[in-house]
């Protein structure tokens, strides 16, 4: 199995799951939030040109609960984009780490709106290159819902 369809099999897996463990029947949004987080890996096979897909359900409030989720490459590679996108109506807070060969962590925070769809991430371009992991933790979240990190 290719690194890439097994890291999209694993987030698939844990979206699932998580979505199960929720201690509230919230209805209808979480099956929404299951379809959403189902739709990323067949989108993101599509188009080719990502190297990792990272995705977790985000609880509501300023110190939200949320996972963090990360994958590590078998090999450095050089990070073209990074993108967040969320699902909900508010918005949510989190901090990518990116893992370089030496063992150097450089870290971005990034706020997302879930009505303004995906935003694309300022990565330095000294932090491009060589990257051996990429991680990202929520933060905050003004409503309960998902998010979703696809790394280019």
């Amino acid at each position: 199995m290719r690194p890439r369809s097994l890291c999209l099999l694993v987030v698939t897996l844990c979206a699932v799951s998580l979505v199960g463990c929720s201690k509230e029947d919230p209805g209808d949004q979480a099956g929404d939030i299951a379809l959403w987080l189902d739709q990323a890996p067949s989108a993101v096979q599509d188009d080719g040109d990502a190297l990792a897909v990272l995705a977790s359900l985000v609880e509501r409030g300023e110190e939200a609960e949320g996972d963090q989720i990360s994958a590590a490459f078998k090999e450095p590679v050089t990070i073209r984009r990074v993108e967040l996108e969320c699902f909900g109506d508010g918005s949510v807070e989190g901090l990518l780490g990116l893992t370089s060969a030496a063992g150097a962590v450089d870290t971005t925070s990034a706020r997302a709106s879930c009505a303004e769809g995906v935003l694309e991430l300022d990565i330095p371009e000294s932090s491009r290159g060589g990257v051996t992991k990429v991680s990202f933790s929520s933060v905050a979240s003004t409503d309960k819902g998902a998010w979703r990190v696809i790394v280019r």
